[in-house]
C-alpha cells in the first residue's frame, strides 16, 4: 500500500541533473527489542548534503536478486545481529531527493528481534554513516525524530515518522 509520494522541499533540484530521477529500491524496519523498546541507527556524519545527527529505521537497498522480505531479513541481521521475524509490511514511500537526483522508494515493516547471533556489520555505502545502534522506547520515537534539526535530517527522519503514524493509525 502506498503511504506517502514526498517531494523535496529543502534542496532545490539542480541544473546539473538532466532527465529522470535515478530509482533506488529500499526496505526499512521499525524493529522492535524483545523488552519492546525500538532499535534505530544513529547516523552523525557530514557528507555532500550537509552534518547529520539523527535517528533513522533500520534499513538499506534491496539487491536485484531478493524479494523485500529476505532484504529485510538480511538487512536486519546484518546491520543489528539479530534474527528477525517479520509482524507486517506497513506499505511504502516514494521519496525524491533533489540533490542526489534519487527517486528512493522505501518498504516499510515491522520486525521482532528474535535472537543476536553476530555482532552488527555495514555495509560500505554505510560506512561511516552509521555511528551506531540506539534504543529508542516507542512512545519517545515520534518526538525523537521530530527532533532532528538540519535540512538533510528531517528529509531521512519525515518518511520515518509518516510511516510510524501511518501504522499506529492503521493498527488499531
Amino acid at each position: 500500500m502506498l503511504i506517502a509520494i514526498l517531494n523535496d522541499p529543502f534542496y532545490h533540484h539542480s541544473n546539473r541533473y538532466h532527465g529522470n530521477y535515478l530509482r533506488r529500491w529500499t526496505v526499512r524496519a521499525f524493529a522492535y527489542l524483545p523488552n519492546g523498546d525500538l532499535l534505530m541507527f544513529h547516523l552523525n556524519d557530514e557528507g555532500a548534503l550537509g552534518k547529520r545527527d539523527c535517528v533513522e529505521t533500520i534499513g538499506g537497498v534491496v539487491q536485484s536478486d531478493e524479494t523485500i522480505d529476505e532484504a529485510i531479513k538480511r538487512i536486519v541481521l546484518q546491520t543489528t545481529g539479530y534474527i528477525c521475524e517479520i509482524q507486517k509490511h506497513i506499505g511504502y514511500i516514494v521519496d525524491h531527493y533533489n540533490a542526489l537526483n534519487r527517486e528512493t522508494i522505501s518498504n516499510y515493516f515491522i520486525v521482532n528481534l528474535l535472537e543476536k547471533v553476530e555482532e552488527p556489520k555495514f555495509e560500505d555505502q554505510e560506512e561511516g554513516k552509521v555511528s551506531g545502534l540506539v534504543e529508542i522506547k516507542k512512545q519517545d520515537l515520534l518526538e525523537k525524530l521530530k527532533g532532528c534539526k538540519g535540512a538533510f535530517d528531517k528529509l531521512i527522519t519525515r518518511r520515518d515518522e509518516i510511516a510510524y503514524d501511518f501504522y499506529k493509525k492503521n493498527s488499531a
